[in-house]
């Protein structure tokens, strides 16, 4: 989350546009949290694995052999709380989440229909009687070597699992509680159970101990509280596209503090819904149209299109999208995700030779990882090209925080213009006085078509603007260290924002 110094009234106007996003910022810290802070809610970490205290033997306690990897999970370092949810098929394999919606949200794209023998995503068996897809959760009160059990930690908080029973885009939630189970009450392994308002226990088998509560969810469980249809009376839901909400969380019974908020949305046999703006996918492929043969992208030299952070906004027909990775080596993927900020952690100092991360040779010139940036406005076969959009009145920014602390940002903006001798025909120039006269040109070299401009850039080319310890007197020069960097690559048009990927760079 980021917090900026203006408050509701005061966003800036910049270049004759709204913009959203001054050139300074302070930065919470992505590490700690705050139990008094009523408005923060934890990181959700990507791809992520359950802490040791919530596995059974590298297992889920809930079940037999379910996975402990693949998880959102949002951990609370203050009160030693973890709360997880993933998608899979069930019986089968995990997915991803495709992409991120409005508020930071991860989507997941499921299968409709219900369970089928899927060898490709490892699911043995058919189940006329159950969904495609299932969901595992988790909560865990002892991380960190907490021996909070959940009890203990339920005299101050509640936890709730909150189902959508919609399956439009509007959300209808089934609220659930965790409870205590009832003395005698011996079906749940981990001695808690999950009731409705009412009281009646609605998942009552949860596996794990004391510190631990975990369970694998089909939505065959609640069909019959799901209405399907306008008709009198309530029509099941027999596994049919739709899109459902699923939300986890713990928050205080005093007030409005919350300690965790894990919320993600199912999308079933469907696309994400639309909306009014961008949506941004995790880890995704570019357009065809942003590849210069199959495969390989117009930047450098047998550069693969995957592992983007993507804006894609289908209603002007524009995709950006940003890549971090190895210096001449492996792409790194995103650690975890901040609203809708994406947070990577890369290794300090120069680039070294690195096998393991597909780093052939060493250079004590440039930092250990780069990033790579794409702008395409062929998608969905349009024939407008960059140049098009900038003339009827887009902008297009490429912003990199020059400052390596961890608590503040000071961009070098630049601006998207024609011209230049670069192979896409565009180039990037200062769009502002901060370090050098506006107008500048900063980045010659695109590569691409019209349509299509990229560029991979490493932090080493700015070091120039680089002070690595501003707390001293004179500038003094960053080595590729320790640090933090934001980067960020925007189109705005009048008050519309056409794209944002927003990436946090963590260097250790």
């Amino acid at each position: 989350m980021t917090f900026y110094g203006y408050g509701w009234g005061h966003q800036p106007f910049w270049f004759g546009h709204f913009h959203p996003k001054p050139h300074f910022a302070l930065k919470e810290s992505v590490f700690k949290s705050s139990p008094f802070r009523k408005d923060w809610i934890p990181n959700t970490e990507l791809d992520a694995v359950l802490d040791p205290t919530a596995q059974d033997g590298g297992f889920m306690f809930v079940g037999s052999g379910n996975s402990v990897d693949d998880f959102l999970i949002q951990r609370n370092l203050s009160l030693d709380v973890e709360g997880a949810i993933k998608v899979k098929y069930r019986q089968g394999q995990d997915f991803d989440p495709e992409s991120v919606g409005p508020g930071g949200v991860p989507h997941y794209s499921v299968p409709s229909g219900p369970q089928v023998v899927d060898p490709v995503h490892g699911v043995p068996a058919a189940n006329a009687n159950r969904a495609a897809w299932s969901f595992d959760f988790s909560v865990n009160s002892g991380i960190d070597g907490s021996s909070t059990t959940l009890a203990q930690l339920l005299v101050k908080y509640t936890a709730t699992l909150k189902f959508d029973i919609d399956p439009s885009d509007k959300v209808n939630y089934y609220e659930l509680t965790l409870k205590k189970a009832p003395v005698g009450y011996t079906a749940s392994e981990s001695g808690y159970v999950w009731t409705d308002k009412f009281g009646n226990i609605i998942i009552g088998d949860d596996g794990g101990n004391a510190q631990v509560t975990q369970n694998s969810f089909n939505y065959a469980f609640i069909a019959n509280k799901i209405d399907t249809s306008w008709a009198p009376g309530i029509q099941p839901y027999t596994f049919g596209a739709g899109q459902f909400d699923i939300e986890l969380e713990v928050k205080s019974k005093f007030g409005f503090n919350k300690l965790l908020d894990l919320h993600t949305i199912v999308d079933v046999g469907q696309d994400a819904s639309p909306w009014d703006g961008p949506l941004v996918f995790l880890n995704a492929d570019l357009a065809s149209t942003a590849q210069e043969t199959p495969g390989n992208i117009f930047q450098g030299s047998g550069n693969n299109e995957e592992d983007f952070q993507i804006s894609r906004n289908s209603v002007h027909d524009l995709e950006a999208g940003i890549r971090l990775h190895y210096r001449q080596g492996e792409n790194i993927e995103a650690s975890y995700l901040d609203d809708d900020t994406f947070h990577f952690i890369v290794p300090d100092g120069p680039q070294v030779v690195d096998p393991a991360h597909g780093v052939p040779v060493a250079n004590a010139n440039r930092a250990a990882w780069s990033f790579t940036l794409s702008v395409d406005s062929g998608i969905e076969g349009s024939t407008k090209t960059i140049a098009d959009h900038l003339d009827s009145g887009a902008d297009i920014f490429l912003r990199i925080d020059m400052d390596p602390r961890v608590d503040q940002i000071k961009f070098l903006n630049m601006e998207l213009v024609e011209g230049g001798a670069s192979q896409s025909g565009y180039q990037w120039i200062a769009a502002d006085n901060l370090f050098v006269p506006k107008g500048t040109v900063l980045i010659p070299d695109d590569e691409g078509n019209a349509q299509v401009t990229q560029n991979d850039r490493n932090i080493s080319f700015y070091t120039s603007f680089i002070d690595a310890n501003p707390n001293v007197p004179g500038q003094q020069a960053y080595t590729f260290g320790p640090g933090e960097f934001d980067i960020e690559l925007v189109g705005y048009k009048g008050f519309s924002t056409l794209f944002d990927v927003d990436a946090v760079v963590h260097v250790i």
